[in-house]
């Protein structure tokens, strides 16, 4: 006789029974071919209904625990025991525990976040809904694998608009972040490509291509940003340079520098250069500068850029426009892949360009982030005074600043967080550690910080350096 101890405050009861039942199996109580009772059987011996004990039984029988001979009954499944290591594991291993951040009190400087205070979530929704009717047998198809054409069109026209990018919607790549991206193209090339990047730059990248099995070339920066000496001491296969707004430093390439790197690429036709455009939306007292990009007549340039500045990084909407040559090469190469954006946020972003929305939007964050940026400089030359060099380049969401003190990288870092004050230093960017012992060089990020906040930002980054 099966004793099933049901307990009628245990929740459902033909759960119970199932669960009872099952455990009886996998200890070995209920042997392989062992008879079960009949549902009615069982319904009376618990007093249960008939359909309780049936449900518990179609569940066992889905899983693979029981099986049933027509007319005979319902029978055990021959199922082999689980096998055990010498050592079971048993716990969580807690150098992979997470917890929750706990921000109370925190202020940010850094150069990752941006303000959603005034992002437009009414309207947002509001295209959101009318793309999800518009394109509703779009949202149930597999997309293509560069994205959907007509977002794709979108892009090609706000890019030619902004930024001067000459390019054919077909040659647009939408992907979930550049990272993506990027991995992507860089499998495009042999293994022994020769990346330079520049010192200091994007450290993820540097990831990225190391792990690819990249040999990597560090480019020192000169006063026009990438050194042209030492670009042609390397010559990289691809060079991957931030002209727009150099990252970390700010520097804005001028046109010089830029037309000497374009006819250093056109000295070997295996030559390429990936633009990283992270920021070039941002652009304060001038005009925005056009891309390199719009420059190339011989296509050696691959243009990358994402939303993640202007919208919200959780977005996740980055495109890669493709000379034409690479774009044949991707379609072969990954013509199994998947496009790995969400494709509803990609038809709502088109409608928010298109109905003029985004424009409007990043005008009016260039104000405000432009506000935030002359008042943290005012702050910063009026609490530290000569004790500061700040590299105040009018463009991007960030700038770096010289502080004269004797503290070391490591204890500036140890007392930001003890001030619960989020920012970063030059060291993590850079691969050289060749900074004077004098001086210390800190990103500071100005676009998710309140305005009301900046002074006791700058108080608390005072008490860390002094």
């Amino acid at each position: 006789m099966i004793q099933l101890n049901i307990k009628s405050q245990a929740g459902f009861i033909y759960k119970q029974i199932y669960q009872a039942l099952k455990n009886y199996i996998l200890t070995n109580k209920l042997k392989a071919g062992d008879k079960l009772p009949s549902k009615r059987e069982l319904a009376e011996q618990e007093q249960v209904s008939l359909n309780t004990v049936s449900n518990a039984y179609d569940q066992l029988l889905a899983e693979g625990y029981i099986y049933s001979i027509e007319r005979l009954g319902y029978f055990v499944e021959d199922i082999a025991p689980f096998k055990n290591r010498n050592e079971e594991r048993n716990h969580f291993p807690e150098g992979l525990r997470e917890t929750d951040l706990d921000l109370t009190g925190w202020l940010s400087l850094s150069h990752n976040k941006i303000d959603l205070t005034d992002f437009p979530i009414k309207d947002w929704l509001k295209h959101q809904q009318i793309a999800f009717k518009e394109n509703h047998l779009a949202l149930q198809t597999i997309p293509h694998m560069q994205g959907p054409l007509t977002v794709r069109k979108t892009i090609a026209r706000m890019l030619l608009f902004n930024r001067g990018v000459k390019c054919e919607p077909e040659q647009i790549i939408l992907g979930a972040g550049t990272q993506g991206l990027l991995k992507q193209l860089i499998e495009l090339f042999p293994k022994e490509t020769v990346i330079g990047l520049e010192n200091p730059g994007y450290p993820r990248f540097h990831q990225l291509f190391k792990d690819n099995g990249n040999k990597i070339e560090w480019i020192d920066l000169d006063k026009k940003g990438a050194s042209m000496t030492a670009i042609n001491q390397i010559n990289p296969n691809i060079l991957v340079i931030t002209p727009s707004h150099q990252f970390p430093t700010g520097v804005i390439m001028p046109v010089s520098r830029r037309i000497d790197i374009l006819n250093w690429a056109l000295q070997d036709e295996k030559r390429y250069i990936i633009e990283d455009d992270y920021d070039s939306e941002f652009k304060y007292e001038t005009d925005n500068i056009p891309s390199l990009q719009s420059l190339d007549k011989h296509e050696t340039v691959i243009y990358n850029g994402t939303f993640s500045k202007t919208l919200f990084a959780g977005m996740r909407v980055s495109y890669m426009v493709l000379p034409i040559e690479l774009l044949k090469k991707y379609q072969t190469v990954h013509r199994n892949l998947m496009c790995t954006s969400n494709m509803l946020e990609l038809f709502t972003l088109s409608r928010f360009i298109e109905q003029g929305d985004y424009m409007s939007y990043v005008r009016k964050m260039n104000y405000k982030y432009d506000l935030k940026r002359k008042k943290l400089i005012q702050a910063l030359e009026n609490k530290f005074q000569n004790q500061i060099r700040i590299h105040s380049i009018p463009a991007g969401l960030h700038f770096i600043a010289e502080i004269k003190t004797e503290i070391t990288y490591e204890a500036f870092t140890e007392k930001a967080i003890q001030q619960k004050l989020e920012l970063s230093t030059l060291s993590y960017f850079k691969q050289t550690k060749t900074h004077s012992s004098d001086r210390l060089t800190i990103i500071l990020g100005f676009a998710y910080i309140a305005q009301e906040d900046i002074e006791e930002a700058v108080a608390r980054l005072y008490q860390i350096i002094n």
